[in-house]
């Protein structure tokens, strides 16, 4: 998980914004309780990553790769819990 978390770190950067992504900044500069397709919460997200990271490519996309991060490591907890087994985050349990 760690390493593939600091590979993402590394490749978001050097890949230019998709025109959604750009869109989605654009609401991050001027944070409202909704907007006309989507709900505050993207917006509020590449706020704080750009806050973090600052204007680039890795600002806009850190929320997602810290989320990320942190969805793998719940959901192997979960495999480890439902399946009383610490490896069963790493492979599949009807195999």
């Amino acid at each position: 998980m760690a390493l593939t978390t600091v590979f993402r770190l590394f490749y978001v950067q050097w890949i230019e914004l998709a025109p959604d992504e750009s869109y989605y900044f654009t609401w991050s500069r001027w944070l409202q309780w909704g907007y006309y397709d989507h709900p505050p919460m993207v917006g509020l997200l590449i706020y704080l990553g750009t806050a973090v990271a600052g204007m680039t490519e890795l600002g806009v996309r850190l929320p997602c790769v810290v989320i990320g991060a942190f969805l793998t490591f719940i959901l192997y907890r979960m495999g480890s819990e439902m399946f009383r087994s610490e490896r069963a985050g790493f492979t599949r349990p009807f195999s």
